[in-house]
Order: structure tokens, then C-alpha cells, then sequence
């Protein structure tokens, strides 16, 4: 009876300062281009099938609409319903915790686990997580991702259309991750003779699907040219860095892009953290090798090679752009920790220090750190409820951190016809178009 009633504060707890995180975040993020252009260009997409934001991008099925359309439905509706971003905003964010919900909950089957409520509250660990908050698409297209290498084991089909999915219909920026696994994962199947050329097909049938609907504007060969035209920009834009890369030049582009001013904790999580993951993938490769077949290797070389062009090629280098290998890095540490996986004392160890820095104040990373540790030496297996109840603390620590911050006005008359109207663009950006 106690334990009922203590989780009940706790489930009450977690989404309560979860909401108020959201909301508070919400009302201080200031405007940001990225959230008028997938806003717009999704209800554009959800009207009329026409994936295009005028007057900020010319042109239907613009290759530069790099979110796709799915990824932005909860804050379109937002703005649909009541023209304010702010709703916008905190609707988008519940729309990807549900979709995140509905695709993970036939995989991860504990019933240890509170699975909602952790997904949904750790989503606050991944750096730049107010992505989310703006519509654009690189946190949920990763979850669809991270769902389709998890469905590979249990059923093929389905996972090769969540695969090409998370890129066609989510984010085309994460082609690099997905086509780095999908690449040594087929292959390892080649070599095993165990490739299944019909089960294939299910991952190009999300391509075919968005070739027909862009031929609705653009016409039969274009619109299936588009598709084309979407992989080699996204693979070979400016800001892909592949087109000019040059290894001697490495530091001086670290040194004039964002990294410059990042803080020192935003640089431990983004730059040496991830290594200390892969580190744990190659220690473990046969343990893991074992549940997760033909899986564990192409995830290392899809983490790697991915966390290798952020940081030698990418020229800009966006905290946000480093979520193509981050998210994985969070959501495998966290999976691997409460799962029934036989690993030593030291890999745990490994996992809670690396869930630790994720953590927003020293104090709660070393709380965590230091309560996990005695957990592990204990031999007392770390659940969901103790994790929970630190996310808890890290929402009321965010709370506390943003409440000095200014607040933002989202709702213009200017925009009450259309978001993409150009004196709401006006308005909203400072620019006119």
C-alpha cells in the first residue's frame, strides 16, 4: 500500500515538473527561423499536400525543408488551434513523447519500467532538448531511428519502414546515422547470407509513398527526382562539410564555430562522452552481440563515423546537429543500465557515469553518481524509480536555473490569418521578406 502511494507522488511529481519545465521553457526560448518553416510548411503538407513555406523557402518539396513533416504535427496543431506559439510549443512536445511512447512500448516490455513517465522526463537529459519545443525534428526522428534498430531482431519488415521513416517523413539530416547502420547491418546479413531482399522493400515503400505525394505538385518524374535531390543535399550541402573537408584545418573550425562558446559541461557531454559509450559497446560487443544480433557492431560504426563528421567536418557544429549521435548515446546508457543484461560492476559504473553528466548542476551529478555507486557495490539493482526520482530533482534545478530568464511574446495579430503571412514573418523574425 505504501509503495502504491509513493509511486503515485512520484508519477504525480514527475509529470508536474515536467509540465512546468515545458510551459516555463516555452514562454523564454525567443524566436528561432527553423520553428516558423516547420510549422508552416507542415500545415501546408497536412492542407493541400503541398511541403512548402513561402515566403521563406521558394518552392514545393524545397530540399531545404530539412524536417519533415511528421515531426512538427502536435505544435501545427498548436498554432492551428489557437495561433500562439507558446501552445505551439508545449503541445509539440507531448506529441513527441506520445509518438515516442507508442513505438517503444511493443519493444521495451519490463514492467519495472514506467516507461512513459521515463521517456518522457529524461527527454530533458539530451542537450538542445527544446528542439522539440521549436517543431524541428532531429530528437523524434532519432527515437524512430533508435526504434527501427530495435524492431530489426523482432521483425524486419516493420523495422526497415521506421528506418527509412525516421529520414523521409521526420528529420533528412538523419540519413548520415541511418545509412551508416543500415550500410554494415546489411552488409553483416551478406555476409551471412541471411539478407532478405523482399523484407527490403518495406524500407524503400516510405520513399515511394513520398514520391507520389510530391508528384502531386511537382509531377510524376520530378516528384520522384525529389527524393534523389533530398539525399545528395543532405549528404553534400555547404553545411555537411564533406565538400571542402580538409583534416589540417580541423582546429581552426573548431575554434570559429559554436564550440568557441559552449560551457565546459556542454563540452564533456558532447565531446568525451560519447567515447566513453562506444568504449562500453566494444567492451561488451559479444554480451551484447548475443540479444541484440547484427545490431551492436553497425550501432558503433553509426555512433562513430557520425560523431567523427561533427567534430572533424561539420563547419557550423550546432549543439543541436551533435543529437544525431547523442540521443543514442542517452537513450542506449539509460536502456542498458535497467535492463537484465549480466554486465560487470564496472560497465554500470561506466552507464551511471555517463547518465551523470547529463545531469543540469554538479550537485546532482555527483548525488546520482555517488547514490548509484552504493547501489552497484550493494549489489542492489538500479530501477526506474531511483532514476525517476533524480530526473525529478533535475526538473525543479532547471525550474530554478530559468526563472530569472525573460519572458517572450509569442501571440501577433499579424499572424491570426497565416504563420507564414509575410507581415507574421515580419513580426515574428524582424525581417521582412
Amino acid at each position: 500500500m505504501k509503495q502504491n502511494k509513493l509511486k503515485t507522488i512520484q508519477l504525480l511529481l514527475a509529470h508536474l515538473s515536467l509540465f512546468l519545465v515545458v510551459l516555463q521553457t516555452s514562454t523564454f526560448l525567443p524566436t528561432f527561423v527553423d520553428e516558423i518553416v516547420a510549422i508552416g510548411s507542415t500545415v501546408n503538407f497536412l492542407t493541400s499536400f503541398d511541403f512548402q513555406a513561402e515566403p521563406l523557402l521558394s518552392g514545393s518539396y524545397s530540399t531545404s525543408l530539412t524536417t519533415g513533416p511528421l515531426s512538427s504535427i502536435g505544435g501545427s496543431l498548436g498554432w492551428v488551434l489557437s495561433q500562439d506559439l507558446q501552445v505551439s510549443r508545449v503541445l509539440n512536445f507531448y506529441y513527441v513523447v506520445l509518438i515516442s511512447f507508442f513505438i517503444f512500448k511493443s519493444i521495451i516490455s519490463d514492467k519495472d519500467i514506467s516507461l512513459f513517465t521515463l521517456l518522457s522526463i529524461s527527454l530533458l537529459l539530451i542537450p538542445w532538448w527544446f528542439g522539440v519545443l521549436y517543431s524541428i525534428g532531429e530528437i523524434v526522428s532519432m527515437f524512430v531511428f533508435i526504434s527501427g534498430i530495435l524492431y530489426l531482431n523482432k521483425n524486419e519488415k516493420i523495422a526497415y519502414f521506421m528506418l527509412s521513416s525516421s529520414i523521409i517523413f521526420f528529420k533528412f539530416s538523419t540519413i548520415l546515422p541511418m545509412g551508416i547502420f543500415l550500410f554494415f547491418y546489411i552488409l553483416m546479413k551478406i555476409i551471412k547470407r541471411e539478407f532478405r531482399i523482399l523484407n527490403f522493400l518495406f524500407f524503400l515503400t516510405p520513399m515511394f509513398i513520398w514520391g507520389l505525394m510530391s508528384s502531386i505538385k511537382l509531377g510524376f518524374s520530378d516528384g520522384f527526382k525529389n527524393i534523389f535531390d533530398m539525399f545528395f543535399y543532405h549528404l553534400f550541402h555547404e553545411g555537411s562539410g564533406l565538400n571542402n573537408f580538409n583534416l589540417a584545418s580541423v582546429v581552426e573550425l573548431v575554434k570559429s564555430s559554436e564550440v568557441a562558446n559552449w560551457s565546459n559541461a556542454s563540452l564533456v557531454r558532447i565531446l568525451l562522452v560519447p567515447i566513453l559509450f562506444n568504449f562500453f559497446l566494444l567492451k561488451n560487443r559479444k554480451l551484447l552481440n548475443e540479444k541484440y544480433i547484427y545490431l551492436i557492431y553497425p550501432l558503433i560504426y553509426s555512433n562513430l563515423f557520425t560523431y567523427a563528421w561533427f567534430w572533424l567536418s561539420s563547419p557550423k557544429k550546432y549543439i543541436r546537429y551533435s543529437q544525431h549521435f547523442i540521443v543514442l548515446v542517452v537513450f542506449f546508457s539509460i536502456y542498458f543500465l535497467l535492463s537484465r543484461l549480466k554486465i560487470s560492476k564496472f560497465d554500470k559504473v561506466i552507464l551511471v557515469l555517463i547518465i551523470s553528466t547529463f545531469f543540469s548542476s554538479e550537485i546532482l551529478i555527483l548525488l546520482f553518481f555517488i547514490t548509484s555507486l552504493l547501489f552497484i557495490f550493494k549489489n542492489i539493482k538500479i530501477s526506474s524509480s531511483l532514476l525517476i526520482w533524480f530526473l525529478i530533482l533535475n526538473n525543479f534545478n532547471i525550474l530554478f536555473e530559468n526563472n530569472t530568464k525573460d519572458i517572450q511574446e509569442l501571440k501577433f495579430n499579424e499572424c491570426n490569418k497565416e504563420i507564414l503571412d509575410s507581415d507574421c514573418v515580419l513580426k515574428y523574425l524582424g525581417i521582412e521578406y
